[in-house]
């Protein structure tokens, strides 16, 4: 029987996979996707709930960000 490894929860047990949104439309080389990341990353280890962040976009490229 093989284990089966269990996923780290945050302070109010949502793992980091909670916080992803909706797939990125931008370019895989893009420095919008690497900040977005660090959002996620940030809200999960301060136990923010998903649904108190808002993330804008502006013009151009960035404003294709799925928000």
């Amino acid at each position: 029987m093989g284990t089966r490894r269990q996923e780290r929860v945050n302070l109010i047990g949502l793992t980091k996979v909670d916080y992803n949104g909706r797939p990125s439309t931008l370019c895989q080389g893009c420095g919008h996707n690497s900040i977005a990341n660090q959002i996620i990353q940030v809200a999960y280890e301060l136990s923010i709930r998903p649904h108190e962040i808002i993330k804008l976009s502006g013009i151009g490229c960035s404003s294709k960000s799925p928000a």
